[in-house]
């Protein structure tokens, strides 16, 4: 038995590797998927009609049925019951469904004609929710069925890894999983808005979604590579006791178990909902466009990517696992606090920079010494369920945070999502006037004067310039610059007093040109140089019979600005109250944190001591 053991492959470095690495790709996925439209939140306003209250509803729902249903306990039970690797397939399987059926809630596709949109539109789950729109509904329905697949495939990620790693490198190995997943976030953040472009809600959704097809594939190699493995320690494995519904008692009755349960729920409440808001919260702090928002944010995982191998790899040789979890939550909070109160005229780019940076490093040490403690708490034979029940009690705090997030949102900010919407229609319509033919309109005017200046010089004119070259440069001007002055507004509406100046900006140049309307070309006869101006031969008007269009769309520009300065009141979210809510989880993690420092001095679990046998 011990030669087959010593032989398997859990004791080549090479393979344990390689089947982390299979396990990760489908959680680097995964994760894009789960925040592809946290930089879509004004997008999703604007196009599909939804309140703060309803985006957050959406980011809950990935949740629902796992705590409803109990979904997380039951995958649980299905991982002790049937293993690791099958046990994977059915969570790539769940995940891929989900991510369809919201992808297509959320598409062009879904069209309000449809039985089904008109069934699910205002769907409010018995008046306990705002009533949803029927694209809200699907997107709920098929994120709901992603997270069971996520949330199980996060805890048989989790029980694989200690399949492979106990006694070996298990906190490295679960910190270089958990980086691979966050740089999922960080690609996701940059991504998504780049492929939105300020005006695609689909296109980022679908790729993520094929991406997953990728992932699906990764849990079919391992499939093989795990059944080897069991076949290598088939002797070892018999000699496990059966699992048995019974043995959950275990698990609900540890007091230790439960604070580290708390503590996780409390933790990531505050980082993970914080994640589907970040973008428009900072969007709204520093007056920036919701693409600059996501590049910004998308660093937060960049430093728990980078620190919590090496974290992991300090808990596996030194330990203070304990220590970690506490010092963590007061990072956290000091972050949440940073956003709650720095004063508008202080909060600038530095700041938030800083804040995030202080965030990541929480968010390298929590997870770095949560996941590898909870073998040192629970028998290996309910590990599955043990992880199954701490995602579980995570997930009550994942599903009702955003909506209490969302909720705050509104409640502390009435009428700025309205505002919003009413701005962004109109700059989403200005878009597609000036990025269709607008520029083709205005390319007219200059050929149009090349043909002028040949037929008045094959016809001897003597042409003066004054009018047609003003006309010529104004419609230079306008066609260099319109597309720049739109991408400022485009950058600073959300601040009115900004946005009123760039309007005024822009009509000033419209109505210059417009005025032009009535302009004509002046030419006199190069034999009758000395005629006076009342001899001059009017040509032809610069702009009439010639650029019709093109004053037209100028007019419809126009129009479409005034509306924009018509909006009153604010368009930038006040962030303060959701800010203290997260914060306010963090102290609560501090305490827990305090707490099972106490009760592992007591009790010997070994939570300050290394995980790496001698």
């Amino acid at each position: 038995m011990t030669e087959k053991i010593t032989k398997s492959l859990r004791e080549s470095a090479t393979a344990r590797w390689i089947a982390l690495f299979l396990l990760s790709f489908t959680m680097f996925f995964a994760y894009m998927f789960v925040d592809v439209l946290a930089p879509l939140k004004d997008l999703l306003e604007t196009q599909r009609g939804w309140s703060s209250t309803n985006f957050g509803t959406v980011g809950g729902s990935e949740f629902f049925l796992n705590v409803f249903a109990f979904m997380l306990i039951f995958s649980g039970i299905i991982l002790d019951k049937i293993g690791v690797r099958r046990t994977a397939l059915l969570s790539a399987f769940l995940m891929v469904t989900g991510a369809g059926i919201k992808l297509y809630g959320i598409s062009e596709t879904f069209l309000p004609t449809s039985s089904l949109y008109q069934a699910l539109d205002g769907f409010s789950l018995f008046g306990l929710i705002d009533p949803l729109p029927a694209s809200a509904t699907l997107a709920c329905i098929g994120f709901a069925i992603f997270g069971v697949g996520v949330e199980m495939a996060g805890i048989t990620v989790s029980k694989a890894i200690v399949k492979w790693f106990r006694g070996k490198e298990l906190a490295l190995a679960m910190g270089l999983e958990m980086a691979i997943a966050r740089l999922g976030v960080f690609a996701v953040f940059r991504l998504s808005p780049y492929l939105a472009n300020d005006q695609f809600i689909t296109k980022p959704v679908a790729v993520v979604t094929s991406f997953l097809l990728i992932g699906f594939l990764s849990f079919v190699v391992y499939f093989f590579l795990d059944k080897k493995l069991d076949s290598q320690e088939h002797i070892e494995l018999e000699k496990e006791d059966p699992f048995h519904v019974s043995d959950l008692k275990a698990i609900f009755t540890s007091k230790t178990f439960l604070i580290v349960a708390g503590l996780c729920v409390l933790y990531y409440s505050a980082i993970f909902p914080f994640q589907k808001f970040a973008p428009d919260m900072l969007s709204s702090r520093l007056e920036i466009s919701s693409t600059d928002a996501s590049k910004l944010f998308s660093f937060f995982p960049i430093g728990a990517m980078i620190l919590t191998p090496l974290l992991g790899y300090f808990l596996d040789t030194k330990g203070k696992g304990a220590s970690m979890l506490i010092i963590g939550a007061v990072l956290m909070t000091v972050c949440h606090l940073i956003f709650a109160f720095t004063p508008v005229k202080y909060f600038s780019y530095p700041v938030a920079i800083a804040a995030i940076v202080v965030l990541g490093i929480s968010f390298s040490l929590v997870p770095a010494a949560l996941w590898p403690s909870v073998p040192k708490l629970v028998d290996n034979k309910v590990l599955g369920s043990a992880y199954s029940v701490i995602f579980w009690i995570q997930n009550i705090g994942l599903l009702v945070v955003p909506l209490l997030i969302g909720a705050t949102l509104d409640a502390s900010n009435p009428n700025v999502g309205k505002n919003i919407t009413a701005v962004k229609t109109q700059l989403d319509t200005i878009k597609t006037i000036i990025t269709e033919d607008y520029h083709q309109s205005l390319d007219s005017i200059n050929s149009t004067l090349v043909k002028y200046e040949d037929q008045f010089e094959t016809k001897e004119f003597n042409y003066k310039h004054k009018d047609n070259v003003l006309v010529a440069y104004y419609s230079n001007r306008l066609n260099d610059s319109m597309s720049d002055q739109f991408s400022e507004l485009n950058l600073v509406y959300r601040n009115s007093e900004k946005r009123a100046d760039m309007v005024a900006k822009m009509q000033s140049e419209i109505n210059t040109y417009l005025a032009l309307n009535e302009a004509k070309i002046y030419v006199d006869r190069k034999d009758d140089e000395d005629s006076t101006s009342e001899s001059r031969l009017v040509i032809v008007p610069m702009i009439n019979n010639v650029n019709k269009k093109s004053v037209e769309q100028l007019n419809e520009i126009n129009q479409r600005l005034d509306k924009i300065s018509s909006v009153e009141g604010n368009t930038i979210y006040d962030y303060q109250k959701p800010m203290l809510i997260f914060s306010s989880f963090g102290i609560l993690a501090f305490l827990l944190g305090i707490w099972l420092k106490i009760e592992d001095k007591k009790k010997g679990y070994g939570l300050e001591l290394p995980n790496k046998k001698k």
